[in-house]
């Protein structure tokens, strides 16, 4: 998901609530919204990969993205 199609989903939303994180697809888990970074994504696969530090080591197929962290 794109940083505007984000906006575009959040502009309906009360911006006085909190933002929950799932800790994956399945719903096994949740947590509050700690801390937003800017980093690299190298993908591994079509649904995994790995950060690497921002503007360092930088590979063909890195990708700029905003990353959220959850408290727990």
């Amino acid at each position: 998901m794109k940083i505007k199609e984000l906006i575009e989903k959040l502009k309906s939303c009360d911006p006085e609530e909190e933002v929950i994180l799932a800790k994956d697809n399945e719903g096994n888990g949740y947590s509050p919204l700690s801390n937003i970074s800017h980093d690299i994504y190298r993908p591994e696969s079509t649904w995994s990969g790995e950060l690497v530090e921002y503007e360092r080591n930088r590979k063909d197929g890195d990708i700029d993205v905003v990353t959220l962290w959850p408290v727990n």
